[in-house]
């Protein structure tokens, strides 16, 4: 008669192989990144975002993403219409939006922390330089008497944002701003040189005249939704922004794009 040896495992061996495995499992929860989705306007604002050989690019994207890979975090960028990226931000489609200003409205849906500032933008009024009606000296009561076409779902402040215009429309971007503009449809408009250079209308931009003073200056942010549910990675994105700010990277990308 044969006897086959039974295999045989020790309670030892037992509980060395549930250890490897929970030590496993922790490493891989330990190196999963969470994946937040970052939601933006489908413009080209140089040196800031735009899109270059096919590609998205600009300081803001750069500093996302250095950011993002600190904290362990994988970006996925989405581009709609202005409007659409902010309200899927606000219903928490999205986890957050780049280049966004601070406004009372925007702080009931956003959370904005002064570490994460991307940039700051000054924007002007401009006019047809046919017009010598039209001056401004810093007082909104001097051109509210004006009609004003400016990009739809942009802030310039609360107490600008409450002026009655005559007439007042949001359009899609800087070219039709400056197209209207310069073809008389609109007395005024409003634009930042950021807005601009992604402009393809040269002979239309010739046309007209930035005023003095700026009209605002805005600080924009990359604002996390609170209806979102990835908290901890928000939490941990904006600590990683707080120390990637004072590294030498930091500095190496503000280079790079002449900041």
């Amino acid at each position: 008669m044969r006897y086959f040896a039974q295999p045989y495992t020790s309670a030892k061996q037992l509980i060395g192989i549930l250890l490897f495995l929970l030590g496993s499992f922790a490493a891989c929860n330990t190196y999963a990144q969470t994946e937040i989705v970052v939601t933006r306007g489908d413009g080209n604002w140089p040196p800031f975002e735009m899109i270059q050989d096919g590609k998205l690019t600009g300081f803001h994207i750069d500093l996302i993403r250095a950011v993002a890979e600190e904290a362990n975090i994988h970006v996925v960028f989405k581009t709609y219409p202005w409007l659409r990226a902010v309200q899927m931000a606000k219903t928490g489609r999205s986890d957050a939006v780049s280049y966004l200003a601070k406004n009372e409205e925007r702080q009931e849906f956003i959370v904005f922390s002064d570490n994460n500032v991307l940039s700051g933008t000054d924007h002007y009024l401009i006019k047809c330089k046919d017009r010598t009606d039209i001056s401004f000296d810093g007082d909104y009561k001097s051109i509210e008497s004006f009609s004003l076409v400016h990009i739809d779902g942009y802030t310039f402040g609360d107490d600008f944002d409450k002026v009655l215009f005559v007439q007042k429309a949001g359009v899609k971007n800087a070219e039709e701003v400056v197209e209207l503009v310069a073809k008389g449809r609109y007395d005024i408009g409003i634009v930042s040189p950021a807005d601009l250079g992604g402009a393809e209308a040269s002979e239309l931009i010739d046309k007209i005249e930035f005023l003095e003073p700026v009209l605002y200056s805005t600080t924009v942010y990359i604002g996390f939704s609170k209806a979102g549910e990835n908290r901890h990675a928000y939490a941990a994105f904006t600590q990683a922004m707080k120390e990637f700010k004072k590294s030498n990277r930091y500095q190496q990308l503000r280079f790079k794009y002449g900041l």
